[in-house]
């Protein structure tokens, strides 16, 4: 099998051709910090072209520009478009600057170097080839011409794979490709897999502006697709809600710049929940632009690509002599949040001509400089829902990004059942008796325990859509602890009548259970936390009973990892795990009679700060969350952010992708902590809770747990954070 550099490391690099810029008079560079912010994608820059053919048009508006060396824009680790590999297309508008540091991807589906399958351009000779990871790799006769926008498709259709550039098509023939699951996979543009998730270093970069990028199937039918036009830089959000995370490149605007300047007049101060908050935007006329050229009805601001409220005004902003134009907005209408750190102007011209231009966002999630004059945020809406509202007994325990929430509901004189809620409908688990969920995946996975009605054994379910399946393994009893989107489920289970009693931990996936057998040294594993790769994480008694240690299973690889080097020996207990396998939790130190938050990985173990705490979550940009003697912190790196207590004893205990936190003030008042660890008591109106408890949250501002109300019943809560925004004073 050919083997193209793309998916070497070793392949020496060329100096890199620095990006043509002819038509890109508008770039917008994203900080290495944009991971930590949600942006609100709209749909495309207008309608017309949002629902258009790929096919029909060189592409306009914005483009992602690839440096050839470290750019990228992916999915999470283990969240792909589709699982999809036969009867597909690919498309996508390309402009090649020639080459870069290596092979460069244009997309990929999978993981490049071991499943799914995409295209790329080679190197030296612009040739557009198909990768399918660890099958394929070969070149076809179409090449790409340096600094010109090119269509490019390939397909799989009954295994055939063909490419077509700008109408002229290539066959490679029948080519088998691996299915797509249990390696973390990602959905690619611009750059192929490399090593870690979302603060990767990128393989096979691009060098180049890539456009309107989508997944359809052979028929059309669409699966996804990317216009970018939303102008953000931090993250863009395909038609149909995957979202791309961008590091390292440019955001490119085909068109004419101009000068724009969001609120110039700063005179007052508007807040949105009021009739008629609104945020001016001014077009500057200069000596190569006039203002008064442009078409007020094909005006759009912010990510929501809001119209204008009324007529523009004609008023000279800036004293230079020239008349300029001032919009006004709604600010409710444009999408800026809190997370936002530039805000853009679109429009063409009467004569046809696009132009753009943008300004700085200061907002509470980020630090720009004081001179930066734009909106800002104030405390969070916070909308509380009870999702129980006639249970005797209602809890929920865990949310993903989809707004799905599982948990618990008792109805007065029946057995307790799982439930599933979405979108304001309830729906208990399809089976008589009781019932106990614990948690949901990513893809609606929910896992739990049941005992149906006249039964006398419980027993593991995992249970999707309406599809019910039971978790067994032969003469034991089991627990299930989590599940991640390919259904692979660990817990930690008992031996039936085994003196003593034999503890193993498992993992299980479509009906094939492994048990993790007691290794040397060590005794009765536990399951705590599995990720998007399916490796578990949990923990063990050593030699003693009063030691206990961490260990990492990888597909069949037992993994004991190692304890920061104490001068005597040390308990370790791991509280969770994130998708680049790193393991945090808190190790006891004998010798002083202390615990320490603690990240492990297979190369050693790390301590986090010199203080006593407790490590009880890590995301995948590798923020620890630790608890530490009422004043919780996260670390990054060796920095620390103390989170805001209120002046009160505070406990976290989850965190997500933002850096945002949840967690309890005084044992009694539950908090939600922002990027910047500023706290916001969870309350909400109607349902302003006498005691309430958080329990878990999403990346999307939604926090679940359950509250009591004033008589004594208990029910399950969703908290759904939004943003206010006003104008700076």
């Amino acid at each position: 099998m050919k083997r193209p550099a793309l998916i070497s490391s070793n392949r020496p690099r060329n100096s890199l051709t620095r990006l043509a810029r002819a038509c890109a008079l508008l770039a917008l560079t994203v900080p290495a910090s944009c991971m930590d912010r949600d942006v609100v994608a709209p749909a495309g820059l207008v309608a017309s072209r949002n629902s258009a053919a790929l096919h029909s048009a060189e592409p306009a508006g914005f483009a992602l520009a690839f440096n050839g060396a470290t750019s990228s824009a992916a999915t999470p680790n283990g969240a792909v478009a589709t699982t999809q590999i036969d009867d597909i297309r690919i498309e996508a508008w390309v402009k090649w600057n020639g080459p870069g540091a290596a092979d460069g991807m244009i997309f990929y589906n999978g993981h490049s170097g071991v499943t799914g399958w995409g295209f790329f351009v080679e190197n030296g000779t612009g040739r557009v080839g198909i990768l399918a990871g660890g099958v394929f790799a070969d070149f076809s006769t179409l090449a790409l011409a340096v600094g010109q926008w090119q269509h490019v498709t390939a397909e799989r259709i009954a295994s055939v794979i063909t490419v077509n550039v700008d109408g002229a098509t290539f066959s490679f023939g029948g080519v088998g490709v691996n299915g797509i699951g249990g390696f973390g996979e990602r959905t690619l543009v611009g750059r192929g897999t490399g090593a870690g998730d979302l603060d990767d270093t990128p393989n096979g970069v691009f060098n180049g502006l890539i456009d309107d990028v989508q997944i359809s199937t052979s028929s059309g039918t669409l699966i996804e697709r990317w216009t970018f036009d939303e102008g953000s830089a931090d993250v863009t959000t395909g038609d149909n809600g995957t979202a791309l995370f961008l590091r390292n490149l440019e955001l490119v605007f085909q068109g004419q710049q101009i000068a724009v300047d969001i609120n110039p007049r700063n005179d007052r101060r508007v807040r949105p929940e009021m009739p008629g908050g609104k945020i001016d935007v001014a077009v500057y006329s200069s000596a190569g632009f006039d203002a008064s050229t442009i078409d007020p009805a094909t005006v759009q601001f912010g990510p929501a690509h809001a119209s204008p409220r009324n007529k523009a005004e004609h008023v000279d902003v800036n004293h230079d002599g020239r008349k300029d134009l001032v919009f006004s907005f709604e600010v409710a209408a444009t999408g800026i949040t809190c997370m936002h750190t530039t805000a853009w102007l679109l429009a063409s011209t009467r004569s046809a001509e696009l132009v753009a231009g943008v300004d700085g966002v200061r907002t509470l999630a980020t630090e720009l400089p004081a001179t930066t004059k734009i909106v800002r945020c104030d405390a969070p809406r916070i909308l509380a829902t009870d999702i129980t509202p006639d249970a005797e007994f209602g809890n929920a325990l865990d949310v993903n990004d989809l707004g799905q929430v599982v948990g618990n509901y008792i109805l007065p004189e029946q057995d307790q059942s799982a439930f599933r809620w979405s979108n304001g409908v309830l729906t208990l688990l399809p089976s008589s008796g009781f019932s106990n969920a614990r948690a949901i995946s990513e893809a609606g996975h929910t896992i739990g325990s049941m005992r149906p009605s006249g039964a006398t054994v419980t027993t593991q379910f995992i249970w999707q859509g309406d599809v019910v399946t039971d978790i067994v393994s032969e003469a034991t009893t089991l627990t299930t602890t989590a599940v991640n989107s390919q259904g692979e489920v660990a817990g930690t289970g008992f031996v039936v009548g085994s003196v003593p009693l034999q503890r193993f931990a498992f993992h299980w996936q479509n009906g094939a259970t492994t048990r993790f057998a007691d290794q040397p040294g060590m005794r009765t594993p536990s399951a705590v936390a599995i990720n998007e790769s399916g490796q578990i994480a949990g923990g063990f008694l050593g030699a003693t009973n009063s030691i206990r240690d961490v260990y990492l299973w990888d597909h069949g690889v037992f993994t004991v990892l190692s304890t920061p080097p104490d001068p005597a020996p040390a308990s370790d207990f791991a509280r969770g795990l994130n998708d680049l396998g790193q393991v945090v939790g808190q190790s006891f130190d004998a010798a002083v009679q202390r615990s320490f938050a603690t990240v492990w990985t297979t190369s050693g173990a790390t301590r986090i700060g010199t203080e006593p705490g407790n490590g009880v979550a890590i995301n995948n940009l590798g923020q620890v969350l630790n608890n530490a003697s009422g004043f919780p912190s996260i670390w990054t790196g060796s920095t620390s952010r103390t989170l805001e207590t209120l002046g009160m004893f505070a406990s976290a205990s989850r965190m997500n992708e933002l850096g945002q936190a949840i967690g309890l003030l005084d044992f009694t008042f539950p908090v939600f902590w922002d990027g910047t660890g500023k706290a916001f008591r969870l309350t909400g109106g109607q349902y302003t809770p006498s005691f309430a408890t958080t329990v878990a949250m999403n990346n999307k501002g939604q926090v679940v747990g359950r509250y009591r109300r004033p008589d004594f019943t208990e029910h399950a809560v969703l908290w759904t954070i939004t943003w206010a925004v006003d104008e700076e004073d």
